[in-house]
């Protein structure tokens, strides 16, 4: 399925909701991407520790 695709079967999915759904919907989604905001936040401190001790290192 490409991305197209799915796009437009969300789009017929969030068509078929009740309000309520679409509201605990757009909460789930709001959830995810932060959650995913959080990760790439750990990942970069993650980085930046690293690259420290890598400096640490080469002195």
């Amino acid at each position: 399925m490409t991305l197209l695709e799915k796009k437009q079967t969300l789009k017929k999915a969030i068509d078929r909701l009740s309000d309520d759904q679409v509201e605990n919907v757009l909460l789930y989604l709001e959830h995810l991407q932060k959650r995913d905001t959080a990760r790439v936040d750990y990942v970069e401190s993650l980085l930046r520790t690293e690259k420290n001790l890598f400096d640490r290192l080469a002195q």
